[in-house]
């Protein structure tokens, strides 16, 4: 199955839908989701149903703006974030005739992840969209998007894809590490699937919680660990996806996240309190990371402190 086929049967688009039709449809949107390619597809299948008032994947517009080639379906930033000179591009391209089609449309990725001055520059605009001018915006962190750009915008949070949705579209197993591993995010399993060592990789990661006995073995999986150090952020957050399952088992219901049946045996040496502990430490590693202190050492401070309040918390 294709990705645009499940984003098409989603309830999410479903009511976009219904919108356009009774022509209530927002001229700005605002995408929400920590899922950033499915954000992406997500736009340009919105696109496509303003175009066409369908998705039809035989129609010449559903074919150029799948492949972002459309003249009238501009997509930005041109580099990593939105600057000034992209937004005022942006108002300046927004008064100009569509080329090829009745409708203009800006895709704008990840807003969130641009300047203030650029999101200031776009705000009449968004509130005043010139004639057949729609703008198609994506977040991941919405509290970074200024309060005067959500305010002019429809914002439409959209639920994350399903570990079933996810193995239809990629092919992946279920059960495979990569899905489990992903938080049912399609930009995860894209990342992992380039990684030809990833279940060596989850396995080392996921022995933090289930192997480590003594300080002995801290330097062993310290060491360990370090080959990866270019994917800390993974590494904090199959921790965090484990350590909810845990926590989630020994309240007696069913895990959510990775769903790995080793998490029962393991989930026996820790106490609620202990795993609560341990969510805290890996929020604060995370964190830390983002001081820029050395990864190496969040890493084996991290591992020391899950040992510590894995015998304290008894």
């Amino acid at each position: 199955m294709e990705l645009i086929d499940i984003i098409k049967d989603s309830l999410d688009f479903k009511s976009l839908l219904n919108e356009y039709q009774k022509g209530l449809l927002s001229k700005s949107i605002l995408l929400i989701s920590p899922d950033v390619d499915y954000m992406r597809a997500f736009a340009k299948a919105l696109a496509i149903l303003i175009e066409d008032g369908q998705i039809d994947k035989n129609s010449a517009n559903y074919k150029k703006i799948e492949n972002e080639l459309h003249s009238d379906v501009l997509f930005f930033p041109s580099k990593d974030k939105l600057l000034v000179a992209d937004s005022e591009k942006i108002v300046e391209e927004s008064f100009v005739k569509p080329t090829s089609s009745p409708k203009k449309i800006f895709i704008i990725l990840s807003i969130d992840n641009s300047m203030e001055s650029a999101q200031n520059k776009l705000l009449k605009t968004l509130e005043e969209p010139p004639k057949n001018v729609y703008f198609l915006l994506t977040s991941s962190q919405i509290e970074k998007v200024l309060p005067t750009v959500r305010s002019r915008c429809n914002k439409i949070a959209l639920q994350k894809l399903s570990p079933k949705q996810l193995s239809l579209i990629t092919g992946f197993d279920e059960n495979d590490n990569i899905i489990k591993a992903s938080d049912n995010l399609l930009t995860n399993v894209n990342q992992f699937a380039k990684m030809s060592d990833f279940d060596d990789f989850f396995s080392c990661t996921m022995g933090v919680l289930s192997e480590l006995k003594n300080t002995k073995q801290v330097l062993a999986y310290s060491k360990n660990l370090q080959r990866y150090l270019d994917r800390f952020d993974i590494i904090m957050n199959i921790l965090l996806l484990a350590v909810e399952d845990m926590i989630l088992i020994k309240s007696g219901i069913e895990a959510q996240n990775l769903k790995d049946e080793n998490l029962l045996k393991v989930s026996e040496e820790y106490t609620i309190k202990a795993l609560i502990e341990i969510q805290n430490l890996i929020d604060k590693a995370s964190r830390e990371k983002n001081l820029n202190v050395s990864p190496l050492t969040i890493i084996e401070n991290l591992l020391l402190k899950i040992l510590e309040v894995k015998y304290l918390c008894r």
